[in-house]
């Protein structure tokens, strides 16, 4: 038997030290107490989104209990701060008969402020995660000088280290992030890198296009850091060029990794790969906070016809089309990858 939870938490500035909205945590736990043999039998999948209106993140210090539940197979977790390790779980800290104990295989970690060491921690205690869908709280912005988000964004050799701690059992990443390089950082430097090469059970790769930066810099290549077993790598958050119709022409498509001679490169290394995925961003407004997909369209350039691909309202040049199409098909018989082309329109 399976069933599922989810915890809606609406914060609003305090009046007279006391946070509307906690009650339903209370109510929550208090049942958790009474019925916990039942809860343990039922409860599968959790949610739990932090709202505020003033747009801060809240911190899961005191909610962190959740990553210690027994059959929790499946938890989403929105607009939240990890804190420091000190302040997870404190009463149990540095007890290690509590890591590799619970059944989580499921953990989206959306729109959140994260510090590495913490994640680590959190990473430690599930016995065989084997999805994780990671996105860093971008959107929020300094308000009056004050920095919302007090970890800032991770640097790329910290967060590998924290996802090294379920290297065994992760088949799936998925990561948005915030960190790209600045000036006077060292483009080579290894701690600026996503290095995914001790992830040997990882199959599906996606990334959003600064985390593809990261891992192949400035023209770099990713051999070397991609997962050893690697089937799928998905690129997203590729933006497409303003355009004034819905017309796109070869040049204004963005499509790393897809040159013949790169895959070739990659097929030798990496046998297990198959399937090249990328999704672009078009928005009339072209603000770079892409939000709402309003409309959805994946063009399979292996499978669409000419005919198909022109009953869509956003659609690619004939130019484009014969290009993307004559490269996929040659990219599918020589090497057996499979490409996909989706456009989100906003």
């Amino acid at each position: 038997m399976s069933g599922f939870f989810s915890i809606r938490l609406c914060y609003f500035r305090r009046k007279q030290g006391v946070y509307r909205g906690s009650a339903h945590v209370r109510l929550f736990w208090l049942l958790n107490s009474l019925f916990s043999r039942f809860l343990t039998d039922v409860i599968g999948v959790g949610s739990l989104h932090f709202v505020d209106e003033l747009k801060e993140l809240c911190s899961l210090a005191k909610y962190a209990s959740l990553f210690l539940h027994p059959t929790l197979r499946f938890l989403r977790i929105s607009c939240a701060s990890t804190d420091y390790p000190s302040q997870i779980l404190p009463t149990i800290l540095g007890d290690t008969q509590f890591f590799h104990s619970t059944s989580l295989e499921t953990l989206h970690l959306e729109e959140c402020d994260l510090f590495p060491a913490t994640l680590a921690l959190l990473l430690c205690f599930p016995r065989s995660l084997k999805s994780l869908t990671i996105s860093e709280g971008t959107r929020y912005k300094p308000r009056n000088g004050n920095f919302v988000r007090k970890h800032g964004n991770m640097i790329p050799k910290e967060l590998t280290d924290a996802l090294n701690v379920q290297k065994e059992s992760l088949e799936h990443l998925s990561l948005s992030l915030g960190f790209c390089l600045r000036i006077g950082q060292d483009v080579d430097d290894p701690q600026y890198h996503l290095d995914f090469s001790a992830l040997e059970s990882l199959r599906v790769l996606e990334l959003d296009s600064r985390a593809t930066k990261l891992m192949a810099p400035r023209d770099r290549t990713p051999m070397g850091r991609l997962p050893p077993n690697v089937e799928t790598l998905k690129i997203f958050r590729l933006k497409l060029n303003p355009l004034n119709s819905a017309v796109l022409g070869p040049t204004d498509l963005n499509m790393p990794f897809s040159t013949i001679a790169l895959l070739r490169r990659i097929k030798d290394a990496y046998p297990k790969f198959k399937r090249l995925e990328y999704l672009m961003e078009y928005s009339t407004d072209f603000d770079g906070e892409l939000e709402d997909a309003i409309q959805l369209e994946i063009l399979n350039l292996i499978r669409l016809s000419h005919n198909d691909m022109h009953r869509s309202k956003f659609r690619l040049s004939d130019d484009a089309l014969k290009l993307l199409g004559e490269r996929s098909a040659t990219i599918k018989e020589k090497f057996g990858i499979q490409i996909k082309l989706g456009i989100l329109v906003t």
